[in-house]
């Protein structure tokens, strides 16, 4: 999802604020997506899947962690004539909780104490309140997809 523009104001107190302004989406998560349609086909999971990693190994390779990855935080939304054609668009969003995985940063970014993100989609190493590094995204995203398939469970999602 492109950043449109990087601001930065002064609120009435005198503090910098830095704010970004980025694409509006319409849509829904696909955890509600989930809720409401049941599981999906297997190739509608393949072709989920593949976005999904895809957007995280973009996230990957910029050193970022997402340590929230969840159906709730994949917004479905229409692809345009500009984004290849007909079909459903996912978008990873809710960044809220993620950190740089860069060794100059490790210090900085991994000064959370205990376990943060939701337990349900958590790897073992940040349920155990460790450092995560890609690898806790991708454990997340497995189990996001695996509620998403007819043989998966989709308690966890629509509680």
């Amino acid at each position: 999802m492109p950043v449109h523009d990087l601001h930065s104001a002064t609120s009435a107190r005198g503090e910098a604020l830095d704010f970004l302004t980025m694409e509006f989406l319409r849509g829904e998560t696909l955890g509600a997506h989930l809720c409401r349609t049941g599981p999906l086909p297997p190739d509608e999971v393949l072709a989920l899947l593949t976005q999904l990693a895809g957007g995280l190994d973009a996230a990957h390779l910029e050193g970022v962690v997402h340590r929230d990855f969840k159906a709730s935080n994949v917004l479905l939304t229409e692809r345009g004539t500009a984004g290849g054609g007909a079909g459903v668009r996912a978008v990873i969003t809710d960044f809220g909780i993620a950190r740089l995985d860069r060794p100059e940063m490790r210090d900085a970014t991994q000064a959370t104490v205990g376990a943060i993100g939701t337990p349900d989609y958590m790897a073992p190493e940040q349920v155990r309140g460790e450092p995560v590094g890609p690898a806790a995204d991708i454990y997340a995203l497995g189990s996001s997809c695996s509620s998403c398939s007819p043989a998966g469970n989709l308690s966890r999602t629509c509680r």
